[in-house]
């Protein structure tokens, strides 16, 4: 595994950690390390959305949903 492999993989991690124990702003800061990838798998684009509406960023989420269609 290549070392921006490896870290993509950590992101992807941490991401989503954070993500599940509430803490929607150091999920979001993760997810925006890696979420623009072209290979990043639509699941962790619906969790980044996730992320954007718990945290009340509203605008940013309907633009991602946007981007999903």
């Amino acid at each position: 595994m290549k070392h921006e492999d490896s870290l993509k993989f950590a992101y992807r991690q941490l991401a989503v950690s954070f993500l599940l124990t509430g803490d929607n702003k150091k999920a979001i800061a993760y997810f925006q390390l890696f979420i623009d990838d072209e290979e990043t798998h639509s699941e962790y684009h619906e969790k980044y959305i996730k992320a954007l509406i718990k945290d009340g960023r509203r605008k940013e989420a309907e633009l991602w949903l946007k981007k999903q269609e």
